[in-house]
């Protein structure tokens, strides 16, 4: 495996500020590595991660990319898992190397960058550094190593992810590490659309009331028919036959009465 290490020290107790860099051509990850696992998770006492100050390394980076015609690099997740686990297991451990010794596991850069999700294979490379204070300043001082600066310029790679750790008491106090591949991830899917909202009930309209009737004429009354009762009725006959008969006797007597005066 090339690698271009400028410093290399197990336990650096005096030193000020350190470097180092490897890099591996064709890396063949084996399985598929969906997610970080329990070694890619560190200690809560570690240390401080810096993300903002990782993400301002990755800025530096890729603005200098830039100014070589290179395509700026991706930000992965898996890589960046993997350096911040770096830097913060570096502070913690008191050591400065690539490799990452127990507890908890002994691997290689390219085993943690796996254990940390990294499936996408490729070339990769990394770039390690300690007690520098900003992201500036350990972008400069890895521009100024050739080594680091051939991973920084690699036209190959198309992602990076950087870890930033600070613990105090630590022989640099400040850590950082970098990761590189040629290789993609494959962006996190979209979340789904919230549904959309369910539009309020629509009160049926009330029915329409039934059409007013025409209005009814006043009617008058019929008069009360007046009914005699049979006993009634037949004294009414009986009077008016008396009636006659009185009339005819006057008549009668009257046409005597007549008859006598001329006689």
């Amino acid at each position: 495996m090339p690698r271009a290490v400028l410093l290399r020290r197990r336990h650096p107790l005096r030193a000020r500020a350190a470097l180092a860099a490897t890099a591996v051509v064709a890396l063949g990850l084996t399985g598929s590595a969906l997610g970080a696992s329990p070694t890619c998770t560190p200690e809560a006492a570690w240390g401080q991660s810096q993300p903002d100050a990782a993400l301002r390394v990755v800025d530096l980076v890729n603005a200098h990319r830039t100014t070589l015609g290179l395509s700026s690099l991706a930000v992965s997740a898996s890589l960046t898992r993997s350096s911040e686990w770096k830097a913060l297991h570096m502070g913690a451990y008191r050591y400065f190397d690539h490799a990452d010794p127990a507890p908890p596991v002994a691997r290689t850069p390219w085993d943690r960058a796996r254990d940390c999700g990294w499936s996408a294979g490729g070339s990769m490379g990394e770039n390690i550094a300690a007690g520098q204070a900003t992201p500036e300043s350990v972008v400069a001082a890895w521009l100024a190593s050739p080594g680091h600066r051939a991973n920084i310029e690699n036209p190959a790679f198309r992602s990076i992810g950087v870890g930033s750790a600070t613990l105090a008491g630590s022989p640099y106090r400040v850590y950082w590490a970098q990761q590189f591949a040629s290789g993609t991830e494959a962006p996190a899917p979209a979340p789904a659309p919230a549904p959309a909202p369910m539009p309020a009930p629509v009160p049926a309209p009330a029915p329409a009331p039934p059409p007013a009737s025409a209005p009814t004429p006043p009617q008058t009354a019929p008069a009360p028919v007046r009914r005699r009762s049979p006993s009634a009725a037949r004294r009414l006959r009986i009077a008016r036959q008396k009636a006659r008969a009185a009339a005819q006797r006057r008549a009668r007597l009257l046409a005597l009465a007549r008859a006598a005066a001329r006689g």
